[in-house]
């Protein structure tokens, strides 16, 4: 459609004398050249964006790398899964102007993946970096660069960094509490435990398992049965339809 619409505009027009239609032949032809070579531009850019995106429904359709997005670790299977190396993905998929993927998801988080897969985890953290911008809001990318940084990098004190960042903007979350939990258990700061799991509880006062979680803690920390027993009260009166359930968890701190 580009060039016929070029070409009309270009070969329309009023006869004039014989120095002016030379002339014009020169700019025909310089038009022409451009018309073309910016056609040829379009193709190539075209085709390849054809290509990355069937290359990437393919592979978005062989569920490869389904798992990233439930589990925390590289499985050991993830090689027989997919045989794309990191360099095959950046290469053949194309995030220009097609930055979302079939999934609604950036298209870096694949990149994340697969650089992971081959442990190189600072471009991992930079690809979900990039894909957080790209599709704000998407808390598995924070939570796979808090993982990262905590199982394969060992790096408690980034993990931790952005464990409190993401706890504060989602409190109520179940994997980004569960987190920042455990990374405070690990470092032996019980006041932070508590803490943390008071705040988890003020915005899910519903989890059962996490007031009897808060009770245990207390008790394993403070060794205080009576203070124990107060937080499953509050559970209770809070969740008076899992009384049962409460109550039978309180004689465990009753002698």
């Amino acid at each position: 459609l580009f060039i016929l619409l070029s070409g009309f505009i270009l070969f329309t027009g009023s006869k004039s004398s014989d120095k002016k239609e030379n002339h014009q032949k020169v700019i025909k032809k310089i038009g022409l050249f451009a018309v073309f070579s910016i056609s040829i531009a379009l193709l190539i850019f075209n085709w390849k964006l054809f290509s990355s995106s069937v290359f990437e429904y393919k592979f978005y359709s062989s569920k490869a790398t389904s798992y990233f997005f439930t589990s925390d670790k590289v499985d050991d299977n993830f090689e027989k899964k997919s045989m794309v190396s990191y360099n095959q993905i950046v290469n053949k998929l194309n995030t220009f102007p097609n930055q979302i993927g079939t999934d609604g998801n950036s298209l870096e988080i694949y990149k994340a993946i697969f650089a992971r897969k081959e442990k190189n985890y600072e471009k991992a953290i930079d690809h979900y970096k990039e894909a957080i911008i790209q599709v704000p809001g998407y808390k598995k990318c924070i939570n796979n660069i808090i993982w990262i940084y905590y199982n394969d990098l060992k790096n408690n004190d980034s993990a931790l960094f952005y464990s409190k960042k993401q706890f504060k903007k989602y409190p109520f979350d179940n994997n980004s509490y569960l987190m920042l939990r455990n990374i405070y258990k690990e470092n032996g700061d019980t006041t932070k435990v508590m803490e943390t799991i008071t705040r988890f509880l003020k915005y899910s006062p519903k989890d059962i398992k996490n007031w009897m979680s808060k009770a245990y803690n207390y008790y394993n920390y403070y060794r205080d049965k009576k203070g124990a027993l107060q937080i499953l009260d509050s559970a209770i009166t809070i969740n008076p339809e899992s009384k049962k359930e409460l109550k039978a968890y309180q004689k465990l701190f009753i002698d």
